[in-house]
């Protein structure tokens, strides 16, 4: 069994000063150096606007399993990153899961926002790996609005259907070192596939409160209100 190491935006909370400063994201970014360097095969998510911030992990990890996430841009007004694989790195996203196997390998989706770029990504990778299905990323107005995933609606209708039937629990997807903006709770629609994957080897960090290094293995249990 071969697990697959998945860091979406690693360094996204970087970009602000204050948070840069606080123990909580220096144990964070730790623990993700730690899990890349032990990783049998890792894959970097990285907004193609800010990328420097991940710059902790490089060298651990190779710049050819690097991707670019979508962003839907609509000047002055719309600027808004997701945690999907931009259609332009597509193929290589591919080429970088070819030898997985759905059913034998384990996934860890690493990184930033936890319920927010985190969740868009692992959404992606079920689709690929258990739908056979290329869940692209397409952005409108109304998807910003609605802070909805950024597919097709036909797309949208089949992942909240396996969401309430709870079929990602079923998978071998599950969240690892994650770190959450408390300000912003997560949205009600996403919940599920929150709590559908994660598991005892989730580790939540945050501005206001961090799992400690001899508790990490315990179970964050997500509030209600995200």
């Amino acid at each position: 069994m071969v697990t697959y190491d998945v860091f979406v935006h690693p360094g996204f909370p970087g970009q602000h000063k204050a948070v840069r400063k606080i123990p909580s994201y220096a144990t964070y970014t730790a623990r993700l150096k730690e899990v890349a360097q032990e990783s049998e095969c890792t894959i970097h998510v990285a907004d193609p606007h800010l990328a420097s911030l991940d710059d902790f992990l490089s060298g651990i990890i190779p710049l050819e399993h690097r991707v670019t996430s979508h962003n839907f841009r609509l000047r002055p007004f719309v600027d808004s990153a997701y945690g999907v694989v931009s259609r332009r790195d597509w193929d290589q996203f591919l080429g970088l899961l070819r030898y997985a196997r759905p059913h034998h390998d384990s996934y860890r989706i690493h990184g930033s926002y936890h319920g927010c770029c985190t969740v868009d990504l692992a959404v992606q990778l079920y689709g690929i790996l258990y739908e056979r299905q290329q869940w692209l990323p397409k952005s409108t107005v109304r998807n910003i609005l609605n802070e909805e995933f950024p597919f097709r609606d036909e797309d949208l209708a089949g992942i909240y259907d396996h969401a309430e039937k709870r079929h990602f629990i079923c998978s071998s997807i599950r969240f690892g070192v994650v770190f959450s903006d408390f300000s912003h709770p997560i949205i009600s629609d996403r919940i599920p596939f929150v709590r559908q994957m994660s598991d005892r080897e989730t580790e939540i960090y945050s501005p206001t409160h961090w799992m400690s290094m001899t508790t990490r293995s315990k179970t964050r249990v997500l509030p209600a209100s995200g």
